[in-house]
């Protein structure tokens, strides 16, 4: 084999311009490719890991509340007996569980008012527990007292309202009584998403159970786990430690669509692959059938010097694989530079998300990087080497087919 890489060495130095065509395309085709998968996998991540991580990978609802699903029916809700949580953490695979209390209010100040969502969180460990909210607090702090109140950036500048100042919030408890709880505003966030920018309004617990006359009782217990992809299996298990009534529904089943997103986006980079990879390869045989053509008179000469079939064929595929690894070792360090580069630096689709609040990820928000994930980097660091020889196979058959005395006769 050290034989044919040899002579194969030295003919892509001889005909260096076809070399240098065959180079540019499989390094176009892996860069490319790496960053499409890498941006592919960054879509993936930020499904299974933003944005289920925030709206939970199971959640436990009081059943009644799940199959109503109205925000407004505060008095469908769960009691926090003791153990509960405790006994939810110590479950296989647990990574947190996150007691809340979600809801419609009306957001006022003195003289401005605003329709809201409300997210009651414990306080304690918040920021921990929360740690991509946390980190979107452009303005003061997170929430560590039972009266602290976050707001997004835009609700804060529709309701003048600024660290420090109080904001009241309306809503109807569990009885059916309109009540009211005041709070201060700890910090303001911004987190890319106009929904949650404008319309969330994040509070301690205590504030909310106090609000909602809900004392000891949330809407909802989300559980996150360190395999969001076991949520199904998980759920069956916690279930059995529930109190009567109350039901662990996982991300598979409460958001079923995000299962179909999911293989979308898997048969989407497979499909740019594969026209990368198409691409790639009519290139590649192109110039190896030009490069063959010109050389025919050399392979003529080797084949009436008594160079077998076989050996030349694998003389040929043995410069495709060289020019293959040349060309992806090239493009794979610019492509994980960039590549790192992106997943540090994500892209802001601000304006394009706008139009998809509308839809189940609209909560999602606009920031979108890469991933650099190394089983993908190195399917294509195969399929750049690949793609350079099995293309040149066709060629490469097309040279062994000729006898030594047709070449000979059609150069005459």
């Amino acid at each position: 084999m050290w034989m044919f890489l040899k002579l194969a060495y030295g003919n892509l130095i001889k005909n260096r311009r076809t070399s240098l065509t065959i180079l540019l395309v499989v390094f176009i085709c892996v860069f490319v490719m790496e960053f499409g998968v890498a941006f592919m996998d960054g879509f993936k991540q930020k499904i299974l890991g933003d944005y289920l991580n925030d709206t939970g990978h199971i959640n436990i609802y009081d059943s009644r509340f799940y199959k109503e699903m109205d925000f407004t029916m505060n008095e469908y809700n769960i009691e926090l007996k003791p153990g509960l949580i405790d006994s939810l953490k110590n479950q296989p695979g647990v990574a947190a569980v996150k007691p809340e209390i979600n809801f419609g209010a009306i957001a006022n100040t003195q003289t401005k008012n605003l329709d809201c969502m409300v997210t009651a969180i414990d306080a304690e460990s918040a920021a921990k527990k929360y740690a991509k909210l946390a980190a979107s607090v452009i303005k003061g702090g997170f929430i560590t007292k039972k009266d602290d109140i976050l707001v997004g950036v835009r609700g804060a500048a529709l309701l003048n309202v600024n660290v420090g100042d109080k904001l009241i919030i309306l809503s109807v408890d569990q009885f059916g009584s309109v009540n009211a709880a005041e709070g201060t505003i700890a910090g303001i966030f911004k987190t890319f998403s106009a929904q949650k920018d404008e319309r969330s309004v994040i509070c301690a617990l205590p504030l909310a159970q106090k609000l909602l006359g809900m004392d000891n009782r949330v809407t909802k217990i989300t559980v996150n786990l360190n395999d969001p992809l076991s949520a199904s299996g998980a759920s069956a298990a916690i279930g059995k430690i529930l109190p009567p009534g109350a039901v662990a529904v996982p991300w598979q089943t409460g958001q079923a669509f995000l299962v179909s997103y999911i293989k979308l986006l898997d048969v989407s980079g497979l499909f740019i692959c594969f026209l990368i990879i198409f691409g790639a390869s009519m290139g590649i045989i192109n110039s190896f059938l030009m490069n063959i053509m010109h050389r025919l008179p050399e392979f003529g000469a080797l084949r009436a010097m008594g160079l077998g079939k076989l050996q030349m064929f694998l003389m040929i595929i043995a410069e495709s694989f060289i020019l293959g690894v040349t060309g992806t070792v090239l493009a794979i360090i610019p492509g994980t530079a960039l590549v790192l580069y992106v997943q540090a630096h994500p892209f802001n689709y601000e304006r394009m998300f706008k139009t998809m609040q509308g839809t189940p990820l609209g909560g999602m928000d606009a920031s979108m990087g890469t991933v650099l994930v190394p089983l993908s980097i190195g399917v294509v660091i195969l399929t750049g080497i690949l793609i350079s020889v099995i293309a040149s196979s066709y060629p490469a058959w097309i040279a062994i087919s000729k006898k030594p005395s047709e070449i000979m006769r059609v150069l005459e």
